[in-house]
């Protein structure tokens, strides 16, 4: 069994020693962030776009009148 988890800790010091997966994990969390970031934009360009949308009705209504519908 220890034998196992020093193989176990030999693989895992091999990993964290090695640049390549140390760039990788670098970039992984970088591309994280920006996801995130668009996320936040995404958020923010709808709720301006309901903003929008809405004014505009106001204004139609405001050149038009309301608008009646009959049932």
């Amino acid at each position: 069994m220890d034998r196992n988890v020093e193989k176990v800790r030999f693989q895992v010091e091999e990993v964290q020693n090695n640049s390549f997966y140390r760039q990788n994990i670098a970039d992984v969390e970088r591309r994280g962030d920006k996801l995130e970031e668009m996320d936040r934009r995404t958020d923010e360009l709808e709720a301006q776009a309901m903003a929008f949308k809405k004014g505009v009705r106001k204004v139609r209504e405001h050149i038009e009148g309301p608008r009646c519908t009959i049932l």
